[in-house]
């Protein structure tokens, strides 16, 4: 069996006068009139001030160094305020999928389900601790490849640490994240015999979340910490990853 689900859906209309709500834990999700429900929001990242001629001929918040973020200019003022925070894509997947099969051979059985997600996306707002340059936090690997200096860069992704460091743990583009993926979700393996005083027996061995195949780099795509928020979806800020359990049992029938 092989089943296919796709999700579209937009604002219409928003009580009591309004035309947006903000939602998570930091503002990282915006519904409002005219697009889907809970968009990512947040500020665009566009890369990592190299020298101060850079600074001086774009705009930047007070105490901007070399080696500090640098974010769009979205409104054109000439500032980098909270109006300049935008939206950054659709956290709604293009459809999901999902196949169960079972397989018979003699007394033995296999049974199958396998299930994923095209187009998901995901918001890393944990990096908000986990990318953090004030040496207050465990950080992640990655953060060995932040600017330096001039001669020494990095990979571009991450800020110094020094300057305006607490601009570069604000929302932004860099934590929205391709999060397709294809989860083998059951296989369990059973074997069925009779013996004098049942009528029925049957032994097997079950896995569940066996395989992930997915770019996404964070736990695992299929988490957020946002569930109960329905207008935040899709923000990962630290939820707890989806287990592999390997269980196995002997069913009887009398």
């Amino acid at each position: 069996d092989v089943n296919l689900s796709l999700n579209r859906n937009k604002v219409l209309k928003l009580g009591g006068g309004i035309t947006q709500i903000f939602s998570g834990e930091v503002t990282s999700s915006v519904t409002e009139v005219g697009q889907p429900i809970g968009m990512f929001y947040g500020y665009k990242f566009m890369s990592i001030f190299q020298n101060q001629e850079q600074i001086d001929n774009y705009p930047h918040q007070a105490g901007t160094l070399p080696g500090n973020v640098q974010y769009e200019d979205v409104n054109g003022d000439g500032q980098i305020t909270s109006a300049d925070m935008t939206l950054l894509g659709d956290p709604t997947p293009r459809f999901t999928w999902g196949m169960t099969n079972t397989v018979t051979y003699g007394k033995f059985d296999l049974r199958l389900i396998i299930d994923g997600s095209q187009g998901l996306k995901v918001m890393d707002v944990y990096k908000r601790f986990a990318d953090n340059l004030d040496g207050v936090f465990n950080v992640e690997e990655a953060v060995k490849n932040r600017w330096r200096s001039a001669s020494d860069p990095g990979n571009g992704q991450y800020a110094s640490t020094t300057g305006n460091t607490p601009l570069a743990r604000e929302v932004n583009s860099r934590w929205v994240r391709n999060a397709s993926y294809l989860c083998v979700r059951n296989v369990s393996v059973g074997y069925t015999f009779h013996e004098k005083f049942v009528s029925r027996a049957r032994i097997y061995l079950s896995g569940q979340n066996l395989l992930w195949l997915t770019p996404y780099k964070g736990s695992d795509p299929d988490i957020e910490y946002n569930a109960d928020n329905a207008l935040a979806p899709n923000v990962n800020y630290t939820g707890y990853p989806t287990a592999t359990m390997i269980t196995g049992g002997i069913d009887f029938t009398f």
